[in-house]
């Protein structure tokens, strides 16, 4: 099979984008051409033959991605999107596996769907205990410790715990992986004390991770529901369309 590249929609939030239409022709260009890994094992003047263009004007766009940029979301590399594999020609395009591997946004809505479903046809045959102090994490039934044996995984604290930390590393490859029982004991919290609605706190992560601002500023799931009405009231003009009008990019 030939290769293809995948292009993911978070692209278009991405400093390429600043670029002149000849260079971001060339980037998408490269991205279809690059092996599975992420390989282009080609000659400038080869590149402007495929590609139908001047080989300055590979050269140029070659060069821009060789160097930082200091405007991208993507904090490996300073930025960089290729990387030389021999001094006379040949790069690979960094992290081109993790965006391959990546699942698209509606692959995560229809997994966010399917198992929200299935949690909540669950919740109906047991009952969930009540927690008296608001702000009191450890009064929950696990500790907040890299020891807790929680595995009721497909539960909306968890999918939504995995989703926010799935945007961070998407932008930051290097981004730690947090406890995610310690994460998903926030978002409990916040569903079940705050009665925030877990369809309004997934497209609140989306938004939040969206933006320029906030995507540096919600690193965690105890942030996020720090922040959580500010955020809301961020999305929209008012808090009570804000939800409701904003849907992630397509």
């Amino acid at each position: 099979m030939a290769p293809f590249g995948k292009i993911h929609d978070s692209i278009f939030g991405s400093s390429i984008m600043e670029e002149d239409i000849e260079t971001r022709y060339i980037w998408f260009c490269m991205i279809a051409l690059a092996d599975k890994e992420g390989f282009i094992d080609e000659t400038i003047s080869a590149l402007a033959r495929r590609f139908n263009v001047p080989e300055k004007t590979v050269n140029n766009a070659v060069n821009i991605f060789l160097n930082p940029d200091e405007k991208s979301r993507t904090l490996s590399e300073d930025g960089r999107r290729l990387r030389k594999i021999r001094d006379s020609f040949g790069w690979q395009i960094i992290n081109y596996e993790y965006y391959r591997n990546l699942r698209t946004a509606q692959d995560r809505t229809d997994y966010m769907k399917d198992y929200m479903k299935k949690y909540r046809k669950s919740r109906k045959q047991k009952s969930l205990p009540d927690v008296n102090c608001k702000h009191d994490v450890n009064t929950l039934a696990h500790t907040d410790t890299d020891t807790d044996t929680d595995t009721d995984t497909d539960t909306d604290k968890y999918l939504l715990s995995n989703l926010l930390f799935s945007l961070l590393k998407e932008r930051n490859p290097n981004f730690k992986k947090p406890n995610l029982n310690t994460w998903a004991k926030y978002v409990d919290l916040m569903i079940r004390i705050d009665k925030r609605d877990p369809t309004e706190i997934k497209k609140i992560i989306e938004w939040c991770q969206a933006d320029v601002f906030w995507s540096n500023n919600i690193l965690s799931t105890s942030k996020l529901r720090e922040k959580y009405d500010q955020l809301k009231m961020k999305m929209g003009k008012t808090q009570s369309d804000a939800i409701d009008n904003w849907e992630p990019k397509k």
